[in-house]
């Protein structure tokens, strides 16, 4: 839940990492980002209710199939083939992925 994460150190500057290798990665996709998008961002964040939860998060709570590989597989991937640093994805989606794959939450590769 958010209330988890706020106040939490290092949890903003690891979003806001995130949100850059998000904006790296489309603009060098050709995806026109607004420079406005950081303080909206910025403003989403402080105003997420405390019992709040991603989507993502509650598909992991209930192991559900998730869609890790069609958000941020496809974003690391992408990244990837152009070139574009993205670090903290590239920490994150191999982990998320074996959690996920531990009940079934996403196929395994090898089998599609």
């Amino acid at each position: 839940r958010y209330r988890h994460l706020k106040g939490q150190p290092g949890v903003n500057a690891l979003l806001y990492s995130l949100l850059e290798e998000a904006i790296s990665t489309a603009r060098a996709s050709g995806v026109a980002i607004p420079d406005t998008i950081r303080d909206e961002f910025r403003s989403i964040v402080d105003d997420l209710a405390d019992d709040g939860a991603p989507s993502l998060l509650l598909d992991y709570e209930r192991e559900r199939r998730v869609e890790l590989d069609d958000v941020i597989g496809v974003l690391v991937q992408r990244a990837g083939r152009l070139c574009v640093p993205t670090p903290h994805f590239d920490s994150l989606y191999p982990l998320l992925r074996a959690r996920a794959l531990a009940f079934g939450g996403v196929a395994d590769r090898e089998e599609g």
